[in-house]
Parts: C-alpha cells; sequence; structure tokens
C-alpha cells in the first residue's frame, strides 16, 4: 500500500509541475509515415488496379475465340492474375500454401476413390484383429 501511495504523490507532484508524460506512450502501434519503397510499391498496385480487370476481360475473350473449348488456357491466364494479386498483398506464400493443401486432399480423394474396396478390406481386418487382441487380453485377466 505504501507503494501505491507513493506512486501517487510522485504523479501528483508531476502532474503539478506540468509533466504530462509522453502523449504516445500507450500507443502499440503508432503511425509512421510511408517509407518511399512502399510508395513506389503503391504506385504500381494503383496501376495494377486499374488495368487488371479491364486486361483480364480482354485476355480472356481473346482465349475464348482461339481456345474456345478447351479450359486450361483460361486456368492458367486465372492462375496468373490470381499471382500477381497475391504479389501485391503479399500473400504468396498463403497462396502457395493453399495451393498446396488442395492438391494433397484431391490426391487423397482420388486414391480413396481409385482404391475404395481395399481400404475397406483393411479397416475391416484391423478391426477385427483388435477385436480379437482385445477379448483374448480380457480372457487371460490382463
Amino acid at each position: 500500500m505504501r507503494r501505491l501511495a507513493a506512486s501517487l504523490e510522485r504523479r501528483r507532484l508531476r502532474l503539478e509541475a506540468g509533466d504530462r508524460g509522453d502523449p504516445r506512450a500507450h500507443l502499440r502501434h503508432p503511425a509512421v509515415p510511408a517509407e518511399p519503397r512502399n510508395l513506389r510499391l503503391q504506385r504500381v498496385a494503383e496501376a495494377w488496379s486499374a488495368l487488371s480487370s479491364g486486361l483480364l476481360l480482354l485476355f480472356g475473350a481473346a482465349l475464348a475465340v482461339v481456345y474456345h473449348t478447351e479450359p486450361l488456357p483460361f486456368l492458367v491466364l486465372f492462375g496468373a492474375f490470381v499471382f500477381a494479386e497475391s504479389l501485391f498483398y503479399r500473400w504468396v506464400v498463403v497462396l502457395v500454401h493453399g495451393i498446396v493443401l488442395t492438391l494433397a486432399l484431391a490426391t487423397v480423394a482420388l486414391l480413396v476413390l481409385a482404391f475404395w474396396w481395399q481400404i475397406g478390406v483393411a479397416v475391416a481386418a484391423g478391426s477385427g484383429m483388435f477385436i480379437i487382441w482385445s477379448n483374448v487380453r480380457e480372457m487371460l485377466g490382463r
């Protein structure tokens, strides 16, 4: 209690002397001016933002004329635009992680579809072996 009283007294004396302390002391993430490097990137991002949707439509129309039955060029175009957007937002790592995770899940799904019968037999055999092991253990009193 004495510490608190002493601390409050020191604070009162500082306030009476006109010392209010640092007005920015409560800020955890204070606003700071942008760096010149970030300003250049912002200009490029603004230019990309102004051009990207029009370019996507233009290239999409050109691909529709040339490759009207093939979906792969459209997927490549879409992927290129998504990658460019992720560069500006600095989300490339998140994008690559999402792509890898999606491909891994698709691979697991294809393997389960291709080998569902063998997986079922393995699960049934494993369950049978576990039940036998559990019953034998119970019979032996362990």
